[in-house]
């Protein structure tokens, strides 16, 4: 299968999880973040964003993605929280934790 192939077929899957996940965190209603960044092999900062909630009575943690940052200002990790939020039409106003390594 060619790679382009192979990477429209991983597009379309991760859009699929997203969703579920998207939908299960508004059955939940609320929702925690976990956002933490560190350097890839490329030695690139890359900020990672995890929902954790409580849906069909167990607790879930949902991976949203990767983002490479050129900066790590706490304005500029908040965008992109949002805005991964946003893509999973998740309401930023039901998030009651935030956790972040801080190191």
């Amino acid at each position: 299968m060619h790679h382009a192939i192979q990477n429209e077929l991983l597009s379309i899957m991760k859009e699929m999880v997203l969703k579920i996940i998207g939908t299960e965190v508004k059955e939940a209603e609320n929702f925690a973040v976990l956002a933490d960044e560190t350097r890839d092999a490329g030695k690139k900062e890359q900020l990672s964003v995890v929902v954790r909630y409580f849906h069909n009575d167990m607790i879930k943690e949902g991976f949203l993605g990767f983002q490479s940052c050129a900066s790590l200002n706490s304005e500029s990790l908040l965008q992109y929280i949002k805005k991964l939020l946003s893509e999973c039409r998740i309401n930023i106003e039901n998030c009651v934790a935030q956790t972040y390594d801080g190191a």
